[in-house]
């Protein structure tokens, strides 16, 4: 068995990916947990089942959207190719394909690929991803091919992608029914520098005002967690801001953006990219 998987605490790029290229060469989709309300929203629009969660099942595996062990199977000896938009921090025991550009989203690159093939259905997933990801090209992660990808895939399915985006960011904006737990989890990726474990996750919102509310529950709730760092990220797309939750050595962290740790958070004007962002200078700091 063949199986196309995303990395850990799955979003809608690594949901997506998965899911297109696995029906592009005969594989099986496979997440690592539960879907976010914003990849729910796309699946159901565009008539997408959700894979099942990976159990350990598998043969061989093409892995997308990630290729650090931390955020994913493990045992890397049955990879057999790897489609990502992030750094590379991976040892192999043979060679295999690698496919890896500096792009917004893993699915800007399967559509360059394969953007013929993509059916309706595929070409509103592909679509879902990179919006997403560039959290409607407002990130600076975004480049002239996702915008321009986006744009053709609008026009194959006849949808404004910009109007498109504005609504499924909204529909994963809502944390309405969740826990501070499952909003800590929200999205969440797992990094070791230095030998030390770091949690960052991210929260995206309209307005800063719902998760600072909550901001003693959050801080509470990190402080549990089994890190040496855990850093929550709580981005306000709309005005381009993030304030920056930390447990850890707050000081340390607070060089790193330039900034003096107050009741353990920092603010980041026109930070929206964990990717771009945040880890690359803590990983400097670090490394």
């Amino acid at each position: 068995m063949k199986i196309v998987i995303g990395h850990k605490s799955p979003d809608t790029d690594a949901t997506c990916s998965a899911i297109v290229y696995a029906e592009l060469n005969n594989a099986e989709a496979r997440i690592m947990g539960p879907l976010n309300k914003e990849t729910e929203y796309a699946l159901k629009k565009f008539g997408a089942e959700p894979p099942k969660i990976w159990k350990g099942e598998g043969d061989e595996f093409i892995l997308v959207d990630h290729n650090e062990s931390e955020q994913s199977i493990g045992d890397y000896s049955k990879v057999i190719e790897i489609i990502d938009h992030h750094k590379i921090k991976i040892e192999t025991e043979k060679t295999i394909k690698v496919h890896v550009e500096p792009l917004g989203s893993t699915c800007t690159i399967i559509a360059q690929k394969h953007f013929e093939k993509l059916t309706k259905k595929q070409a509103g997933l592909i679509l879902s991803a990179i919006l997403s990801d560039t959290i409607v090209f407002k990130s600076p992660t975004t480049t002239k091919t996702d915008i321009e990808i986006a744009k053709r895939l609008g026009e194959k399915i006849e949808t404004n992608e910009k109007e498109y985006g504005l609504e499924l960011k909204k529909a994963g904006m809502s944390l309405e029914g969740m826990s501070v737990e499952q909003i800590i989890k929200k999205d969440y990726k797992e990094y070791t520098l230095q030998g030390k474990k770091f949690f960052i996750g991210q929260v995206e919102n309209a307005d800063l005002k719902e998760t600072l509310n909550i901001k003693k529950q959050l801080l509470t709730e990190m402080k549990k967690m089994n890190y040496d760092y855990v850093l929550l990220m709580l981005t306000d797309i709309i005005h381009e801001i993030t304030e920056l939750l930390i447990i850890g050595n707050e000081t340390k962290i607070g060089k790193v953006f330039g900034k003096i740790v107050k009741e353990n958070s920092i603010t980041l004007p026109k930070v929206l990219s964990r990717k771009k962002q945040v880890v690359p200078q803590i990983t400097k700091q670090f490394s």
